[in-house]
Formats: C-alpha cells, sequence, structure tokens
C-alpha cells in the first residue's frame, strides 16, 4: 500500500502553490529577441510605418520562407540541429555593492537542440 501512494502523481496545483506561495520562487522566462527592423517597426508614428512599410512586409516574408525551410528540413532529414549562443551571464550575480569589486566569471550559454527527436 505505501509503494502505491509513492507512485501516485501530485497534482499541479501542489506544485504551483509549494514554489509560487510557499517559497516565491518563479521559473525564469526567456525574452524573444526582435530584430531592429521588427523593433522601429512597432514603435513607429503612422508616417514613418508608412515609409517602412515595404521594407517591413519584405522582411515578415522572408521570416515565412525561413519558417517554411525549416519545416521542410525537420520532414526530410534525419538530424536537424539548430544553436543559441545565449546572453553572456557574470556569475556571481547580485545588486549589493560588496559584489561590485569582486571578480566576476562570465559564464557563455551555448546550447544545441536536434529538432528532429526534440
Amino acid at each position: 500500500m505505501q509503494e502505491e501512494a509513492r507512485k501516485t502523481a501530485v497534482p499541479y496545483l501542489i506544485y504551483y502553490r509549494i514554489f509560487k506561495e510557499g517559497y516565491n520562487i518563479s521559473f525564469y522566462t526567456p525574452k524573444k529577441h526582435q530584430c531592429e527592423l521588427c523593433a522601429a517597426y512597432e514603435i513607429a508614428n503612422a508616417s514613418d510605418k508608412n515609409e517602412i512599410n515595404g521594407r517591413y512586409e519584405k522582411h515578415w516574408l522572408q521570416k515565412d520562407l525561413s519558417r517554411l525551410e525549416k519545416q521542410k528540413d525537420k520532414e526530410c532529414a534525419d538530424f536537424v540541429a539548430v544553436y543559441d549562443l545565449q546572453t553572456v551571464l557574470p556569475c556571481p550575480r547580485e545588486s549589493t555593492s560588496t559584489f561590485f569589486y569582486v571578480s566576476k566569471l562570465n559564464v557563455f550559454n551555448f546550447t544545441i537542440y536536434n529538432l528532429k527527436s526534440n
């Protein structure tokens, strides 16, 4: 009986309460990167948007074509690797002045992911 009780899964809500309410812990959600053209178009006023609209539409078309090629690669190839060099992280990272004079390491997080097999 005790072994069966250990194998029972705990509901998601229990984990949520422990992390969020008990320890005030959350998981980091990475930001989506945006290119300069997309960022400029997003904050531009109406007249500026009209000026860069042609380049922006061409940019979106190229993005869609790139995604289609990626999908074709996933369907045809045995191994499809995507990679990313994420933000350089100083370690230790702290906002207090004590850490200002401490020598820091720069951590480079280079990731490789196989799209085919996840």
